[in-house]
């Protein structure tokens, strides 16, 4: 990042405007969307080398599965279909739509 941030200052731009990064108080946003180029070719490296020297094993890893029925729904239940309803009428009581102003 230090290099990146000499080479920004030398070429005379200016290091906290970016396009990728957001502004942020004391961010290089500049240099960081420079170097995002370049986060591929290094992470892929290191991974491919850290399996390639058997740093890293298949045992190391473990999958997270989601939890099952995580909201415990019975079909008995009244779940309303927001799909279907595209001005929000579904919270409303059949007494408030007089209140409410609805298109012709």
């Amino acid at each position: 990042m230090n290099s990146v941030y000499a080479a920004v200052r030398i070429a005379g731009l200016n290091p906290y405007t970016g396009f990728l990064h957001s502004i942020d108080y004391g961010r290089y946003s500049l240099v960081l969307d420079l170097m995002e180029e370049f986060r591929t070719i290094v992470a892929d490296t290191l991974t491919l080398s850290l399996f390639n020297l058997k740093i890293l094993q298949k045992d190391d890893f473990y999958i997270e599965k989601p939890m099952e029925n995580l909201y415990n729904f019975d079909e008995s239940d009244n779940i309303a279909d927001v799909s279907k309803d595209s001005i929000g009428l579904i919270s409303m009581n059949e007494s408030e739509t007089s209140e409410f102003d609805l298109p012709e």
